[in-house]
């Protein structure tokens, strides 16, 4: 082999290894995007949207507890608001044996999509024997890296659903947190290894009839603006 025929053949290689590379770090570089579902407002509509969760990690806001994740400050799930869309169902397993009144945490990072205001956001327990946990500072939710608020959460007669209500409707691009307390009240061990706990969420939006009276006060307060100008 001649030099000429030895520095193609070296050039070649070189330039074969450094598209090997380029493509290896892309893949290795390569980020999933976060979630973005639609989800309704009827938890009798089937799942708009299922998400799994196996494992668990201790909880920032109670570092002595376990918890679920979905998402983190900086991967952050986006709901909108679909009237038919489904509620958002999410499948929680990998805790292992679960004794009575063992308790586990659910953290969610989620930002507000296009769509309606919120005025509330409804979590639903599926599985028997589960319960949302009492305590204020285990149940809460924060709005763009706000204090926790705990005003406007309520249980119904049998303790699976909870309601977190917001004293103003949050709109598009809204950062919040939800950080609820599980707890399981049944009588025999509970192996979530085997069989994942389910949770409905769905998020209200203003009734019709609201939002045409917001319109129509809107607009009396525009007229009486231009009557006071004038």
């Amino acid at each position: 082999m001649n030099n000429h025929s030895f520095q193609s053949s070296r050039t070649c290689l070189l330039k074969c290894c450094l598209l090997l590379a380029v493509c290896t770090g892309s893949t290795a570089l390569a980020i999933p995007s976060p979630p973005i579902y639609t989800i309704g407002s009827d938890t009798d509509i089937a799942p708009g949207a299922i998400s799994y969760a196996y494992n668990l990690s201790p909880d920032p806001y109670a570092p002595s507890e376990n918890a679920w994740f979905f998402g983190t400050p900086s991967y952050l799930t986006t709901i909108s608001y679909g009237a038919t869309a489904g509620v958002w169902q999410k499948q929680l397993s990998g805790a292992g044996q679960l004794d009575t009144y063992q308790e586990v945490n659910l953290l969610e990072y989620v930002k507000i999509g296009v769509g309606l205001e919120w005025t509330d956001w409804h979590e639903t327990i599926v599985t028997p024997g589960f319960i949302w946990g009492y305590d204020p500072d285990d149940t809460f939710y924060t709005i763009n890296g706000g204090a926790a608020q705990t005003a406007g959460i309520s249980y119904n007669a049998d303790y699976t659903a909870l309601t977190f209500t917001f004293t103003t409707p949050l709109p598009t691009n809204t950062v919040v947190l939800f950080h609820k307390e599980l707890q399981y009240m049944g009588a025999d061990t509970f192996d979530n290894n085997v069989t994942a706990v389910v949770v409905n969420e769905f998020a209200s939006v203003p009734e019709p009839s609201t939002l045409a009276l917001m319109g129509i006060g809107l607009a009396g307060l525009v007229l009486r603006r231009r009557r006071a100008a004038n």
